[in-house]
């Protein structure tokens, strides 16, 4: 990619050059963005909740609230979105 740069550039740079240059205008390098571990059972479940919820107004899901929790284990990273702390009536 530094060369890529230099040539558009018209100039020679080295990788650290290219790097400290981005760095410094405020382009960083991060890891990607791990995403939850959706099992077969998730899938069933989410698309059960999504049925179950398919008549609700916008309304209906101003009054709903989600939280995330993050938890650990030795095999893989989790994430677990938690479902209403209130309900509709007819609930």
């Amino acid at each position: 990619m530094a060369k890529e740069i230099g040539a558009a550039a018209g100039v020679s740079a080295s990788v650290s050059t290219v790097k400290r240059s981005l760095a410094e205008g405020g382009l960083r390098s991060h890891p990607a963005a791990q995403k939850s571990l959706l099992t077969d059972a998730n899938k069933t479940a989410r698309l059960k909740f999504a049925c179950e919820h398919d008549d609700w107004t916008t309304d209906d899901w101003k009054t709903a609230t989600h939280t995330t929790k993050e938890f650990f284990t030795d095999e893989e990273k989790a994430i677990v979105r938690g479902l209403f702390a209130t309900c509709r009536e007819e609930c």
